[in-house]
């Protein structure tokens, strides 16, 4: 096909963008060249191969992910009892729902206040809670307010912490005559609401045992001769330390009471109860907790609860630069005289 005029004009201007005047001053056109040099043809003649890296060695940063932990939720029962025992060799899985009864044999206590080596294990299992649905005497509510969980909001709480001082942990296990205490006991462990829980571990508010059994594990902790336990006929029996077993100073299936105390660091926030377990009726607590004659307006609470964790419990809370329980002095006397004892036997 002949080339058009125009084509041909274009073509030329095209040349001479890349046309040079050599030194006689002639006009001298470039040619394309399409061969390769002998070096570009040996290089593309070689297979391309890509190297193999080896993987490094060396440990990549972490980027701030968690390990993940064994949890029941986690893993089988199965599972987790093969885990924990390979770590802990005294580790016991705990059976799910029927709680452990055994006997108290030479004072060793049973296996439920068994704690495994080191006392305190943070990445164990937690305690399971239908034991301590099973014994508590309003199963699952609340022992403040008295509210049911319907709105998963009641929680299992530890009454003396989980993550106590290897110093606490060995001073309650001479004292209670206890070989190895198990802070996931359900004797350190009760019901409450998310709030009144949060209040209760930072020391706004306490249980209280009654003046009578205040009385009586002050002489335990003193190494006294104890008369027998209501129900019972013999004189608790005593270790070579002069110590009572605990649960012959209070027998492990009775129910006490214990006194409701918002102590004075409180604030103003109201507290309401359900009037009765059974009923739809709530009251409405204010301070300063008193009736019109000035008797306390809240009612005990009955509980399962062994009175020594309770006790140093609310010794840690009384302790408190400022705290006080003004409605409760004779109580609140023999707790500090039975969280010092217990604190002298911590040194």
């Amino acid at each position: 096909m002949a080339k058009t005029r125009a084509s041909c004009a274009a073509e030329e201007a095209e040349r001479d963008r890349y046309a040079t005047v050599d030194r006689r001053g002639k006009t001298v056109i470039p040619e394309v060249s399409l061969r390769r040099s002998a070096r570009a043809q040996a290089r593309l003649s070689k297979p391309i191969v890509k190297p193999i890296t080896k993987p490094s060695s060396q440990k990549k940063p972490s980027n701030g992910a968690r390990r993940r932990l064994l949890t029941p939720s986690s893993v089988s029962s199965d599972e987790l009892a093969e885990t924990l025992a390979q770590r802990d060799a005294d580790y016991v899985l705990s059976d799910p729902v029927e709680p452990e009864i055994e006997d108290q044999a030479d004072s060793g206590g049973p296996t439920e206040w068994v704690t495994p080596q080191k006392n305190i294990d943070a990445r164990s299992a937690r305690p399971p809670v239908e034991p301590l649905i099973l014994i508590s005497v309003l199963g699952r509510r609340c022992v403040v307010t008295l509210i049911s969980n319907d709105l998963h909001s009641v929680q299992d709480a530890h009454i003396l912490a989980h993550a106590s001082d290897l110093r606490v942990t060995i001073a309650f296990q001479t004292f209670m005559v206890i070989e190895r205490l198990n802070l996931g006991s359900r004797f350190n462990r009760v019901f409450l609401d998310s709030r009144m829980h949060i209040a209760y571990d930072h020391g706004q508010l306490a249980l209280i045992p009654v003046f009578a059994d205040l009385q009586r594990l002050l002489r335990a902790l003193q190494k006294k001769k104890l008369p027998p336990a209501p129900g019972q006929d013999e004189e608790p029996a005593r270790n070579a330390a002069g110590f009572t077993p605990h649960e012959q100073v209070f027998p492990r299936d009775d129910e006490r009471e214990f006194h409701i105390v918002p102590l004075s660091n409180w604030g103003d926030v109201p507290i309401m109860r359900k009037v009765d377990v059974d009923g739809d009726e709530y009251r409405l607590y204010r301070p300063p907790w008193t009736n019109p004659d000035g008797t306390p307006s809240l009612p005990m609470a009955k509980l399962h609860c062994s009175p020594y964790f309770v006790t140093y419990k609310a010794y840690l809370a009384l302790k408190q630069p400022g705290v006080r329980a003004p409605l409760y002095p004779r109580e609140v006397d023999l707790v500090i005289m039975n969280g010092q004892l217990m604190e002298r036997y911590m040194k």
